[in-house]
C-alpha cells in the first residue's frame, strides 16, 4: 500500500482558471470525460518516502471549453491529461493533448403536450468525437535474456510510443441514474433554488459509457519480443460502467466510487499485437471525504478531498500494465459555473 502526503502545491493550475471569461470554462479531473459530473474522479496527487526512496503519482485531466454553435448544446473543448507514476511496481507515464467537441443528442420529447408540461425524464446521449496526440512510455521487462547479453540493445531501457488517438465516446444520461435523495432538512436554507442541490443527505449516480477508438503509431518502439518496430493502427471499442454514492457525513462528504472497464480490439497491425492485447480489463474503487459541502449536479468551484484509491488491470490506450494499485492521495476537482 502506497501512503501518502497530501501535495497541493505539486501541480495546481492558477487560481485565474476558477473563472470564465467570455464562455471560457475549465475544469480539473481525473481524466478526460464527454461532461463534468459532480461525482468524477477527482485529480490524484501523491509523494511516498519509504526506507530512503521517494515516489509520487499524478492523475490530472485539465479541459478549457466554449461554446462554438451558438443556440445548440455543442461545445468544443482542448484537454491535457498526465498520468505518471514511478514506483516500481506499477509504473506508468503518460501525457495526452487533444480538442474534442460534446453535443447532447435528445433521445426523447422535451415534453409530455408539446411544450406545456416538462417531460419526466427525457434520455440523453452524450456524443463526444476527439482527436488527441499521446506519448506514453514502453518499460523495459525484466531478466530478458538479449539484455543479459547486451544491456545497451534499445528495448533494454524505457522507449516512448507516440500515437494520435481517434475516438468517439457515448455516454448515456437520465434523471434517474444520478440523483440527490433529501431524507431530512439539508444543510443550506431550505429554499426552492437549493433543496436539492445545497446538501442531499444522500446521493448517487450511475454512468454508463461507450467508445470507438483508432490507435495509430506516429514513433514507434521496439517490441523485445519480435525484436521490430511497433508499426501500425488499432482499431476497437471501450465499454466502462462508472458508479458513485455520496452521503452526507459530520460536517461535509463521503463519496464511493467504483467503475469497471473493458477494452476490445477487433482490429490490430501485426506489429502491433504483442504490445496491445486483444482484450484488456480493469477496475477501481475509491473512498473520499471532501472538504466542502459538495452539492450533487451543478454546484461550481474547487472541491478539495483527501482519499483511498484501488485500481487493477490493464490499460493499453493508456499505457497502463496489467498492475495493482493502492494510493492514499490528496484530490482535487474543479467544476465550471454553468450558468
Amino acid at each position: 500500500m502506497k501512503l501518502s502526503i497530501p501535495t497541493l502545491s505539486l501541480l495546481l493550475l492558477p487560481a485565474a482558471a476558477s473563472a470564465q471569461d467570455g464562455g471560457l470554462s475549465f475544469s480539473i479531473a481525473a481524466e478526460e470525460t464527454p461532461k463534468e459530473k459532480a461525482w468524477e474522479e477527482p485529480a490524484k496527487f501523491a509523494w511516498t518516502s519509504t526506507d530512503g526512496e521517494d515516489s509520487f503519482s499524478v492523475d490530472v485531466a485539465a479541459k478549457a471549453s466554449a461554446a462554438v454553435i451558438p443556440k445548440t448544446d455543442a461545445v468544443g473543448s482542448a484537454f491535457l491529461v498526465i498520468n505518471v507514476n514511478d514506483e516500481e511496481s506499477d509504473l506508468q507515464e503518460r501525457y495526452k493533448a487533444g480538442v474534442s467537441l460534446s453535443y447532447d443528442l435528445s433521445l426523447g420529447p422535451d415534453s409530455t403536450d408539446g411544450g406545456a408540461l416538462p417531460a419526466p425524464s427525457t434520455p440523453t446521449l452524450i456524443l463526444n468525437p476527439s482527436v488527441a496526440f499521446q506519448r506514453k512510455a514502453v518499460y523495459a521487462e525484466d531478466d530478458l535474456d538479449p539484455c543479459e547479453t547486451d544491456p545497451s540493445l534499445v528495448f533494454c531501457d524505457t522507449q516512448y510510443e507516440e500515437t494520435l488517438q481517434f475516438v468517439l465516446n457515448m455516454q448515456y444520461s437520465q434523471d434517474w441514474l444520478e440523483k440527490p435523495i433529501v431524507f431530512s432538512a439539508p444543510l443550506a436554507p431550505k429554499t426552492p433554488a437549493n433543496i436539492d442541490k445545497s446538501s442531499p443527505t444522500f446521493a448517487y449516480g450511475l454512468v454508463p459509457s461507450l467508445a470507438l477508438f483508432h490507435d495509430e503509431v506516429i514513433a514507434d518502439a521496439v517490441d523485445a519480443t519480435t525484436g521490430m518496430k511497433t508499426d501500425g493502427g488499432v482499431s476497437g471499442v471501450k465499454l466502462k460502467l462508472a458508479g458513485s454514492v455520496s452521503p452526507r457525513f459530520l460536517d461535509y462528504r463521503l463519496t464511493l466510487r467504483g467503475s469497471i472497464q473493458s477494452i476490445e480490439a477487433f482490429d490490430r497491425d501485426p506489429m502491433r499485437k504483442t504490445l496491445f492485447p486483444a482484450s484488456a480489463a480493469s477496475g477501481s474503487i475509491s473512498l473520499d471525504y471532501n472538504f466542502v459541502s459538495l452539492a450533487f449536479a451543478e454546484e461550481a468551484g474547487w472541491k478539495p478531498a483527501i482519499g483511498v484509491s484501488y485500481k487493477e488491470g490493464a490499460d493499453p490506450l493508456a499505457g497502463r500494465g496489467d498492475e495493482a494499485q493502492t494510493i492514499v492521495a490528496f484530490k482535487l476537482s474543479y467544476v465550471p459555473n454553468k450558468d
